[in-house]
């Protein structure tokens, strides 16, 4: 008797898991809440106006030059938060990955215990 009780109890707790992780999952991939801010993009941003605004282009060597002018390319090209978004996102379907795995294990053992 204890074990279909304890089996009733873990299939409902790893269906909650389940379904609940998709709803979040669901809402945040359609914009209706954002994701969980894990990663930001407000550490080691790059001063490039201040190195564009040097008068003599002669002060600065050839590497330097280059490596500036791809950098505002680059920010030109891509914006500087879509790095941040990415990442967190790939954060967020790893974890909640994670979470449905775990609630299908306890639906699973919760479904062997009510075969007992």
């Amino acid at each position: 008797m204890i074990n279909k009780i304890l089996g009733y109890v873990l299939l409902i707790i790893g269906l909650i898991v389940i379904f609940g992780v998709s709803w979040q999952s669901y809402n945040i991939f359609n914009g209706k809440i954002p994701a969980p801010e894990i990663f930001s993009a407000q550490g080691g941003k790059v001063q490039l106006e201040d190195k564009l605004a040097v008068k003599n282009p002669n002060s600065l060597d050839l590497q330097a030059q280059l490596d500036i002018t791809i950098q505002k390319q680059l920010k030109d090209m891509i914006p500087a938060d879509i790095l941040p978004k990415i990442l967190n996102l790939i954060s967020f379907s790893m974890f909640a990955g994670i979470l449905i795995l775990v609630g299908s294990s306890l639906a699973g053992i919760g479904t062997k215990l009510l075969k007992i």
